[in-house]
């Protein structure tokens, strides 16, 4: 991560914390923004078929919230803090500029990915550990946060 990403992204204001329990978006919510998980973790579910049904859990350095930045469509599923929880925000305008930054073939990849991901999880048949709504923690914990924009940076 760049020195001006750390900076900008250590603000006070665009940290949120949460007690164990409580919900940071509800499934069908717009998205405003993404979050990284600075310290805590959060449970991911999704109601399938009247069952809510857990999907994983974002650990410490881990994101969410970003499907709904990439396509512009509804959260597909609800975030709630499992523990007491201190994320990091990222505003719907700082995520855009970083993808705007990115090579237009891996954005493409990216909106084709988010949409396939979005058909899995809306078929009434498809387990939503199958259908690769589990979510993934996206990078070893103890490395700092800014693994988010490296793979954005090595493609501009």
């Amino acid at each position: 991560m760049r020195k001006e990403d750390e900076r900008t992204m250590a603000n006070d204001d665009q940290r949120r914390s949460f007690a164990k329990g409580e919900t940071i978006f509800k499934e069908g919510d717009q998205a405003a923004q993404a979050y990284l998980v600075e310290k805590g973790a959060v449970e991911i579910a999704k109601v399938i078929e009247g069952e809510r049904r857990g999907l994983g859990t974002v650990d410490q350095g881990g994101i969410f919230g970003e499907l709904a930045l990439i396509d512009n469509q509804p959260r597909m599923a609800t975030a709630a803090a499992a523990d007491p929880t201190t994320l990091l925000v990222i505003s719907k305008e700082d995520f855009n500029d970083k993808l705007k930054q990115a090579d237009p073939f891996i954005r493409a990849l990216l909106r084709i990915f988010v949409q396939n991901i979005r058909t899995s999880a809306t078929s009434k048949t498809a387990d939503a550990a199958a259908a690769g709504m589990a979510v993934e923690q996206r990078k070893p914990p103890g490395e700092d946060l800014g693994w988010m924009f490296d793979d954005l940076e090595a493609v501009s």
